[in-house]
């Protein structure tokens, strides 16, 4: 049975966790990225993503909001299509042969 009424303080809980997830492994995810790809990724890419893992990491200590992760998880997997793009084939297997 679905109802469309107020998440349970156990969904929400679930949701938040998926949404740390996803923002924790993608920032390592980055940060191995720029290790591999190094002088591959513009500079201008490279300090995005690099804003972009600090910033994750931050919101991560502080237990930020879900809103919040969620936010920085969605920027973070926009810089991983920009790297994949720029870096080429190197990018592409990075990321398991996705293009996206």
């Amino acid at each position: 049975m679905t109802t469309n009424g107020p998440e349970s303080p156990g969904d929400e809980n679930a949701r938040t966790g998926e949404a740390r997830q996803r923002a924790d492994a993608l920032a390592v995810q980055m940060e191995s990225a720029l290790r591999t790809l190094g002088a591959r990724v513009p500079d201008d890419v490279r300090a995005r993503a690099e804003a972009l893992v600090v910033d994750t990491q931050k919101a991560l200590a502080a237990e930020a909001s879900r809103e919040r992760i969620r936010l920085l998880g969605s920027r973070l997997e926009e810089v991983r299509r920009v790297l994949v793009a720029t870096a080429g084939a190197a990018g592409t297997e990075l990321w398991g042969g996705r293009r996206t």
